[in-house]
């Protein structure tokens, strides 16, 4: 028997990872690190403005936003006919951006 994975909300031990726990994963594979995830309650992230990964997620086709200048979770969408802009969400954990990829040599 596998020992119970530590993802957020998971324990699995036959494979079957909870949403929250495959992002984990997810950011692992991209950034080398298990990061776990941030309640809000606990902190939040240190930089104004800077995206994280968040849950839940804002949208069906966005996992990212950022606390503005007035500690407010906002999300970003491009508009055809507006551009770039941003809305409220609410958000319970956060956890940073996995570190870019490294170019093959």
């Amino acid at each position: 028997m596998n020992p119970p994975c530590p993802g957020m909300n998971c324990g699995s031990t036959d494979g079957k990872h909870s949403k929250e726990c495959i992002a984990e994963h997810v950011a692992a594979a991209a950034g080398g690190d298990f990061v776990k995830w941030i309640s809000v309650e606990d902190r939040l992230p240190e930089t104004p403005y800077e995206d994280v990964l968040v849950f839940p997620r804002p949208t069906d086709y966005c996992c990212e936003a950022h606390v503005n200048g007035r500690g407010e979770w906002m999300h970003g969408e491009y508009e055809k006919n507006y551009g770039h802009r941003t809305y409220p969400c609410q958000v319970t954990h956060w956890m940073p951006l996995p570190a870019p990829p490294v170019p093959n040599k």
